[in-house]
């Protein structure tokens, strides 16, 4: 056989077992960078919900104080109220609106109903 041939051939199976290395490499960080993802997206998701939860509270217990369900409320304490379902209102819509997501859509998305055939 000639040198030139084994020598071609020996360069052609290291690039091959290179290029082979390279692609594993790349191909467990590719693994390890989806599996960071999730589980950033899994702690968001759960953050998320506890804000939108405890925002939502807020809001559902300053209109009822406004709607004076606890009772006569001063002018003064109807404006502050006021301020604090608007800020409320508006904190829940940017969630809603930059993340296009409410915690009821996804708790649906995490665990669907089952439909009936």
């Amino acid at each position: 056989m000639n040198t030139g041939i084994v020598i071609v051939l020996i360069g052609a199976a290291a690039f091959a077992l290179g290029t082979l290395l390279a692609l594993t490499w790349q191909g467990r960080r590719l693994h390890a960078l989806i599996e960071n993802e999730r589980q950033k997206n899994a702690v968001f998701a759960k953050i998320f919900h506890q804000v939108d939860d405890q925002l939502t509270s807020v809001k559902w217990h300053t209109e009822m104080l406004l709607d004076q369900q606890g009772g006569k409320l001063n002018i003064a304490q109807q404006q502050m109220l006021h301020r604090v379902d608007t800020s409320v209102a508006d904190a829940i819509g940017l969630l809603k609106a930059h993340f296009g997501l409410s915690s009821h859509a996804w708790k649906q998305e995490k665990h669907p109903q089952e439909k009936n055939p």
